[in-house]
């Protein structure tokens, strides 16, 4: 890790420690920068190496033509929450009471979290959502020393902050 990642990871845990809710929402929002890059980069790839045929459908194809308001509250709001239970908490918890390691955590959270939208969205949704959940994992993992809640918020913003950039911003550049 070069000087100026160490610089940002030594300043959030100390954020983290001295102000744990506001810390682990900055981490949120700054993780989900990070969510969008690789999960663009992974998005990029697969589209130089996998025929549209293979593509599949996107998990969230039933909310779009709906109003803003539904958008907000179901993809930005309620599923991110609801996933966050199901693909980070359950998962990292149970590895940790089994005596599991970071890695073993982020890794396996990331595999359930891109299963999950594989089986609703296709392989290409799939592989774009694992890329993103290791970094929600890892928002998770890196926030759990400081308690569940600062857990589980840092890892819930920056897949709402996804979400919404995603939902909002990204579809109305691209379409």
């Amino acid at each position: 890790m070069n000087k100026s990642a160490s610089m940002l990871v030594a300043t959030l845990r100390r954020q983290v420690t001295v102000r744990p809710i506001r810390g682990v929402i900055l981490l949120g929002f700054i993780l989900a920068v990070g969510s969008l890059l690789l999960s663009g980069m992974t998005y990029a790839g697969l589209s130089l190496i996998l025929p549209l045929s293979a593509w599949g459908d996107s998990a969230g194809k039933q909310i779009f033509g709906q109003s803003d308001w539904v958008i907000f509250f179901v993809g930005v709001l309620y599923i991110p929450l609801l996933e966050t239970l199901l693909a980070q908490v359950l998962p990292i918890e149970i590895i940790r009471r089994v005596g599991g390691g970071s890695v073993a955590c982020i890794v396996v959270s990331a595999l359930l979290f891109g299963g999950g939208h594989y089986l609703n969205g296709g392989l290409a949704h799939g592989l774009t959502t694992l890329s993103g959940g290791l970094v929600f994992a890892f928002a998770y993992v890196f926030a759990r020393p400081h308690g569940f809640w600062a857990a589980f918020i840092s890892a819930c913003t920056a897949h709402i902050v996804h979400n919404f950039f995603l939902l909002f911003v990204a579809i109305r550049l691209f379409s």
